[in-house]
């Protein structure tokens, strides 16, 4: 995902976007739920990467600046299939994707007081 590239939930109220100051952030109808709290001024270089390891990780410079930590531990070799999605509970997830499908990461805003459903 790149600069203002953005996600949005199945109904239409939640977007995940990734903003030209390498800030993540997530918002119900327009209200903010969640940020990375990664802003950089003059900047507008940095990415998103749902990685083969299953790490969601923001990079900029060729450096990690934000991660979701959700790699898989058998390295070197290792792949981790994950999904990653935004509910329309106010949740954005990262989740293994075999059969079931399990969160092996939250934002933590799921039924957020400020939640649009």
């Amino acid at each position: 995902m790149y600069v203002d590239h953005f996600l949005v939930s199945s109904n239409g109220k939640n977007i995940f976007i990734l903003k030209s100051n390498c800030n993540i952030m997530f918002y119900s109808s327009n209200k903010l739920l969640w940020e990375s709290n990664t802003s950089i001024k003059n900047v507008n270089n940095c990415f998103l990467t749902l990685q083969f390891d299953g790490n969601l990780v923001m990079y900029y410079d060729n450096k990690s600046l934000w991660a979701t930590n959700t790699f898989c531990k058998n390295q070197p070799n290792c792949i981790f299939l994950t999904l990653f999605t935004i509910q329309n509970d106010c949740n954005f997830i990262v989740y293994t994707s075999k059969f079931p499908n399990v969160a092996i990461w939250t934002s933590g805003t799921k039924d957020h007081v400020l939640c649009s459903y």
